[in-house]
C-alpha cells in the first residue's frame, strides 16, 4: 500500500451532504458486510477488489462492525480492557485501503434479529433468554414472533427472538450495566479506534434495521407483507430514547463524523416514521429500501417509492441530509432483464431524490438461516473476494445494474438528474448557488464510469464549460460566472 491518504472530511449543511468548501456530494457504493468472525481483509477483500470498486464508480462502501466480534466479554464495559482490537485493526486496514482508491467508509454497527442463534449481531451475554423457540422460521421471519403473521400459511412464529429483542429495548440490565450502555460503551471504543483515519469515515451507521420485537404488531396492517400503519408508540418511546443515549457517546469519539441513524426496520417495507427532531448536530437520516408494494391495493401501491417518500416526509419537518444504505438484494435474480428493469426502477425513484445510495451486497456470507428461495449468498456481486475476479465469481450482469453516471461534488445544489442505462444518456441540471447560499467557485465532479464507454463519451453543457479528465474518466464542469442553472448531457462518442 501506498503513502497512508486522508480523504475530504464531510459534513452536512441542511439537507444535503457538503464537503468543506459548502459543495453537495452525493455518493454510490455497496454494503460489505461480514455476518462471521471474520473480517472482509481476512475474507480476502484487497487491493484487487478495491481496484474493481474504483474503476466502477463506487465513492463509498458501508463496511459492518458487529458487536459481538468487538466485544466478547462483557466485563470491557466496565474496565475498558478485553475488546477485541486485533478484530478493529483489519477492519481499519480496510478502510485505510478504500481511501487509497478514493472511496469513503461508513461504520455500519450491523445486526440481524438481534443475535445467534436467529441471526448475527449481538453477543452471546447480551442475548436474555426466554419466549417459545418453536415453530422455527429463519431471518427475517423470526423477527415476526407470536401468532398475528398472516404471510401465505403461516400462522404462528417462535416467539425467542422477539423476547431478546424487548429486553435490548427495555434497557435490561446484564453484567452490571444496561444494554444499551454496554452498545454504547462498546461504539466509543470502536470510534477512539478508528478515529485516526480522519474523513476517510464518510460517518457511522448507529444501529442497522432497529427491530422492534413484540411491538412489531402495531405496525401490521393483518395480511401479507402491510406495515403501513407504523409504529409510533415503539418509535416514540424506546427508538428515540435508543438513540438519544447513545449518540452523545459517539459524537464525543468522533466529533468530526456524520452520525446515520434508521428508522424501524417496518419502515423499509413502507411504514411512516415516528422518530422526532434530534437536537443533536451534524446528523443524518439513513433507511433501506426493501418496499414490494401492494399492487392489489385500490388506488395500486407501486413498489419501492414508500420509503422514499416516507423519508422526504421526515426530512421536511427536521432538515437533515437522508441516504439509501441499502436497496436490492431482496431481488431474486429470474432474469438479468427482469432484474436490470427492476434495479432501474428503484435507482430511478432514489435519483429523483438526488439521493446517495449504497447497494446491497458487494458480498454475503451468512451463517444463519434465511426464511424464502434461493442462495442469499448470491445476492453479493462477488461470491468469493479471495478468487479472481471474473465470471461466475463476479455477477457482471448485477454490476452493470448498479455502474452508472452521477454527480459525485456539485458546486451548487442538484436540481434534477437521470441515467438511462440503455442508452447510456445522463443528464444534469443544477443551480450554481451552494446551499450556504453564495456562488460556487469550485468544479462540479461527475463520475463516469469507464466500463459505460468503452469507446468514449461526448459532453455538452448550457451555462458552463466541461474538461474531461485523464483517457475520458470522469468530468469536470465550471460554471458560466453569470449563469443561473447549468445543463449537462453526457452520451456515447458516435
Amino acid at each position: 500500500m501506498t503513502e497512508a491518504i486522508r480523504l475530504p472530511q464531510l459534513g452536512t449543511t441542511g439537507k444535503w451532504i457538503t464537503d468543506a468548501d459548502g459543495n453537495v456530494v452525493i455518493l454510490r457504493g455497496v454494503n460489505l458486510v461480514s455476518k462471521t468472525r471474520e473480517t472482509p481483509e481476512q475474507l480476502g477483500f484487497d487491493e484487487r477488489n478495491a481496484k474493481l470498486l474504483a474503476k466502477h464508480g463506487f465513492s463509498v462502501v458501508r463496511l459492518g462492525v458487529i458487536w459481538c466480534n468487538v466485544q466478547p466479554d462483557p466485563r470491557s464495559s466496565i474496565t475498558g480492557e478485553g475488546f477485541d482490537d486485533n478484530y478493529l485493526a483489519s477492519i481499519e486496514r480496510t478502510i485505510a485501503l478504500l481511501a487509497q482508491y478514493g472511496v469513503y467508509t461508513l461504520v455500519d454497527f450491523h445486526q440481524d434479529a438481534y443475535g445467534a442463534p436467529w441471526g448475527y449481531g449481538a453477543p452471546a451475554w447480551a442475548v436474555v433468554k426466554g419466549g417459545s423457540s418453536k415453530p422455527h422460521y429463519g431471518f427475517p421471519i423470526c423477527t415476526f414472533g407470536g401468532d398475528k403473521l398472516r404471510l401465505g400459511p403461516i400462522r404462528e412464529v417462535q416467539t425467542d427472538c422477539d423476547f431478546a429483542l424487548d429486553a435490548f429495548w427495555r434497557n435490561d440490565t446484564v453484567a452490571g450495566l444496561g444494554l444499551w450502555e454496554h452498545f454504547s460503551r462498546m461504539q466509543q471504543h470502536v470510534a477512539k479506534f478508528l478515529r485516526g483515519q480522519g474523513g476517510n469515515i464518510f460517518g457511522y451507521d448507529l444501529l442497522n434495521e432497529p427491530t422492534s420485537g413484540s411491538d412489531w404488531v402495531e405496525a401490521y396492517g393483518g395480511e401479507g407483507v402491510d406495515f403501513s400503519h407504523g409504529c409510533p408508540s415503539f418509535d416514540k418511546a424506546k427508538l428515540a430514547r435508543f438513540y438519544e443515549h447513545i449518540l452523545p457517546g459517539l459524537r464525543r469519539s468522533h466529533p468530526e463524523a456524520i452520525l446515520w441513524f434508521e428508522p424501524n426496520v417496518v419502515h423499509d417495507l413502507g411504514s411512516p416514521t415516528y422518530l422526532p427532531v434530534f437536537a443533536e448536530g451534524n446528523i443524518g437520516f439513513n433507511f433501506h429500501n426493501y418496499d414490494p408494494g401492494n399492487e392489489k391495493a385500490a388506488p395500486p401501491i407501486p413498489a419501492y417509492h414508500r420509503p422514499v417518500t416516507n423519508a422526504l416526509a421526515y426530512q421536511e419537518r427536521a432538515n437533515v441530509p437522508m441516504i439509501t444504505s441499502e436497496f436490492g438484494g431482496e431481488v431474486p435474480l429470474k432474469t438479468h432483464e427482469e432484474y436490470a428493469e427492476i434495479m432501474e426502477n428503484i435507482q430511478g425513484i432514489q435519483d429523483q431524490a438526488s439521493l446517495s445510495y449504497i447497494f446491497w451486497a458487494y458480498f454475503n456470507n451468512p451463517t444463519f438461516p434465511f426464511f424464502g428461495p434461493g442462495d442469499p449468498r448470491k445476492q453479493g456481486i462477488v461470491e468469493d473476494m479471495s478468487k479472481a475476479l471474473l465470471p461466475p465469481n463476479v455477477q457482471e450482469k448485477k454490476l452493470a445494474a448498479v455502474t452508472r453516471v452521477y454527480p459525485r461534488t456539485t458546486s451548487g445544489k442538484p436540481l434534477s438528474f437521470l441515467f438511462d442505462p440503455q442508452a447510456k444518456t445522463f443528464h444534469f441540471e443544477y443551480d450554481p448557488i451552494l446551499p450556504g447560499g453564495r456562488r460556487g467557485t469550485s468544479a462540479t465532479h461527475i463520475v463516469v464510469p469507464s466500463p459505460l464507454y468503452p469507446k468514449g463519451y461526448s459532453v455538452d453543457v448550457t451555462g458552463g464549460k466541461a474538461v474531461q479528465g485523464p483517457g475520458g474518466r470522469d468530468l469536470e464542469v465550471h460554471a458560466d460566472p453569470t449563469s443561473t442553472m447549468v445543463m449537462v448531457d453526457v452520451r456515447p462518442r458516435a
